[in-house]
This record gives structure tokens, sequence and C-alpha cells, in this order.
């Protein structure tokens, strides 16, 4: 075990002696769960009854950083998991639009232009991301030559 570790289970047995290693784990998920939210070690101390030290002795260990980085990621997953949902609705409106007879000229062909700039942003986004791998592969390729 790290030293880093050993400090923080020494802190939390000082600071919560009779509490259980669950109940230890449950104080590090919360404070993991702040951290994301975007607290200050103090808005977590004060939330969590933990001392100020002790938030930075967990948060400074290698494995609270893997949590908090995987943590991080599902929420991100997530946002965008629901942003796409989100856009591709928007999307779906914009065409119904197009589609409505009873909207104006004007209005159909401010929908067209949203739905031709982002499908052209969207295409971009696309082949930068193949220039970049092919950019990468070759990278590699000088690099074992």
């Amino acid at each position: 075990m790290s030293d880093i570790m050993e400090n923080i289970i020494e802190t939390l047995d000082t600071e919560e002696t009779q509490e259980t290693s669950v109940y230890k784990q449950i104080k590090i998920n919360q404070i993991c769960c702040m951290a994301i939210s975007g607290l200050s070690q103090t808005q977590i101390a004060k939330e969590t009854g933990l001392s100020r030290e002790t938030i930075r002795l967990i948060q400074k260990d290698e494995s609270y950083q893997r949590t908090l980085q995987l943590a991080s990621s599902k929420v991100f997953d997530t946002v965008i998991a629901r942003l796409s949902l989100a856009s591709s609705k928007a999307a779906q409106f914009l065409i119904d639009v197009l589609d409505d007879p009873e909207s104006s000229d004007r209005i159909k062909l401010q929908a067209a232009k949203i739905i031709l700039d982002l499908s052209a942003q969207a295409k971009n986004a696309q082949l930068e991301a193949r220039l970049e791998a092919l950019e990468a592969a070759l990278s590699q390729d000088n690099t074992y030559a």
C-alpha cells in the first residue's frame, strides 16, 4: 500500500474512529463526485465533515486519480449521449420546418442554411479525424523505418 494511502487511512481513522471501511469508500466516492461537480477542497471538506488536509491527501492518491478520471469519463459519455439525442431531435425539427407548408420561405431558408452549415461542420470534423489518424500512422511508420 502506498504511503499516501496509509496516511489517508490513518487520517480517516483519526477523524472517523467508528466508521467502517465501507463508509470510508462512500466518503471517497462522495469526494470524487463533488470534485467532478467543481467544488473546492474547502467546500468538499465542509460537506463531508473531513478536514481539508484529508481531502488533499485523498485527492493526491493515484487510485483516487484513476477513479476520478473514470467517473469524469462516464459523466462526459452521458452528456455526449444526451446531446446526441437532442441534436437528432433538433435536426428532425429543422427537417419538419422545411417540410411544413405553413412555414414561410424565409424560415425555410434559415432552416436549410442551418442544416447545410452543420452538415459541412460535421463532414469537416470527420475529415480532420481521418487526417489525424493518417498522420499518426505515417509518424509511426517513420519511427520504425
